[in-house]
């Protein structure tokens, strides 16, 4: 059988699957995935495809790791995968070597994992990672990485021969990273604009995937099969007209670049889209790319089946995204007029913070007014996501570098006596965190015996030191960076 036929033996069965296996009613299902969650729709059809039938509690705990087992029953039911439907006598005996390996070995996941080594979608290599020893001889069972996804997903596609002619680029900022035989797969969901880089176009590859995550990697896979095989069925090729055209205007809530996807809110309410690997993008009427989209931009949307094929940008600060509604104790806000000019298209600027206004169509906004050494007050935009709002005052000396009027880092001006660093936790024990920044290098910072402050960003709140994990993105501010000790964390978005 050709690698044709075999591919479009397989979308056939993927497209019957989708039909046969049973419905969960979603919103019955998961409690903590309200429709304002930034992956409600890749998991609501993840769940009524039927593949999420290990996840039958109330709550999903979308931020949660997933485990390789878990991973192995999902893609099987996505490959078509049918109890007692063949003989796996050879692979069940390669699995036994784990099985007598590990006490703990998940045996309900077997036939899945038999059926999968019989398609060649994992192979004898992957599941020795499946699990661990961890220093105390306990067993663990191990997360899927990034890399290891992409992997996962091209033996699905069948499209391994693919990306090995792609092995050679160097598609993100931290490629050197990626392990050498899994370059290749991550390169072609790359290219296919299923799985991005951050915003600084880093792949993270051996960060540990969450299941929202996955769900989405999931779901936009199985959307870009299907648009193959229609497209196959009918004829036509990528570039043919499209159908279901609909637009909306609002403001981009979130963007998730990693996954290709934004959040728009319109009329008070907040809904998911993915950006087309084709889609057109402007920003103030000229033409832009990917860097160009931010947080608290205006946006007019063409969208084409939940997918957007054309984006319109506008960077204007209007009163009805900025009024301030809320009381914040750490930090002084402006309230005695409402600023509408437009933002400072300057690429960096250093003065000291004049106001620091928060926004009420987006909770995690603000605009900071600085001003500037000559005497100018310029407004820039920023996130708690990339600003750490309880670490700055009014009169705070700092200096900014931006882009189209966002603010894309930020550093405390030697006045304040504070150093701030962004990294991804390495490493964390009880009395240090190990960062990893962005250029890849790890450097151990220690609590400091009067650190109080420690605030999850994403949630708005303090949190206890606990609740910090490993590959979790932190902000860090140091009141001496000689001895390394931490004043102030705050975690950020894990995306």
């Amino acid at each position: 059988m050709t690698a044709l036929k075999k591919i479009s033996v397989f979308l056939c069965v993927l497209q019957i699957t989708s039909f046969c296996l049973p419905s969960i009613t979603f919103g019955a299902v998961y409690k903590d995935i309200p429709p304002t969650h930034w992956a409600y729709s890749a998991i609501e059809n993840m769940a009524e495809k039927g593949y999420l039938q290990d996840f039958q509690s109330e709550n999903f705990k979308p931020d949660g790791y997933i485990d390789k087992f878990t991973v192995s029953k999902i893609l099987a039911a996505v490959s078509g995968y049918k109890p007692n439907s063949g003989d796996y006598s050879p692979q069940i005996n390669i699995i036994s070597k784990f099985t007598q390996k590990y006490s703990k070995w998940y045996t309900e996941a077997n036939n899945q994992i038999a059926y999968l080594l019989s398609k060649n979608i994992l192979s004898e290599e992957d599941l020795e990672g499946f699990m661990l020893f961890s220093d105390d001889g306990s067993e663990k069972f191990r997360a899927v990485s990034r890399e290891e996804t992409a992997v996962f997903f091209v033996r699905l596609m069948g499209k391994t021969n693919e990306a090995e002619q792609l092995k050679d680029l160097s598609s993100f900022n931290d490629s050197g990273s990626i392990t050498p035989s899994r370059k290749g797969s991550v390169n072609y969901l790359k290219k296919i604009n299923i799985l991005n880089g951050d915003s600084n176009g880093f792949c993270h590859p051996k960060n540990a995937v969450t299941k929202a995550e996955f769900c989405v990697l999931l779901n936009n896979l199985t959307e870009t099969i299907s648009k193959e095989k229609t497209d196959e069925n009918s004829g036509v090729t990528n570039n043919s007209s499209v159908n279901n055209i609909t637009s909306i205007s609002g403001v981009i809530t979130n963007y998730y670049k990693t996954l290709n996807i934004i959040q728009l809110k319109t009329d008070g309410e907040i809904n998911t889209y993915r950006l087309s690997s084709e889609v057109k993008i402007k920003l103030n009427g000229e033409k832009a790319d990917y860097t160009s989209i931010n947080s608290n931009l205006q946006a007019s949307a063409v969208i084409n089946n939940s997918e957007i094929i054309e984006l319109s940008l506008s960077n204007s600060i209007n009163d009805t995204s900025l009024n301030q509604t809320e009381t914040e104790t750490e930090y002084e806000t402006e309230t005695s007029k409402t600023v509408s000019e437009n933002l400072c298209m300057d690429s960096s600027a250093k003065g000291t913070i004049q106001s620091i206004k928060l926004g009420q169509t987006i909770k995690n906004e603000c605009l900071l007014g600085i001003l500037t050494e000559n005497g100018t007050l310029k407004y820039f935009s920023a996130t708690r996501y990339t600003v750490p709002l309880y670490a700055l005052k009014i009169g705070c000396l700092v200096e900014i570098e931006a882009k189209d009027g966002q603010i894309i880092s930020l550093k405390l001006g030697k006045a304040s006596g504070k150093h701030a660093i962004t990294g991804y936790v390495a490493d964390i024990t009880d009395d240090s965190i190990t960062l990893r920044d962005t250029i890849l290098d790890e450097t151990e910072y220690f609590y400091n015996e009067n650190l109080t402050e420690c605030y999850d960003c994403t949630k708005g709140k303090k949190i206890d030191f606990n609740d910090i994990k490993k590959y979790t993105e932190v902000y860090i501010v140091c009141e001496d960076m000689n001895s390394r000790s931490i004043d102030v964390i705050f975690v950020l978005d894990n995306l």
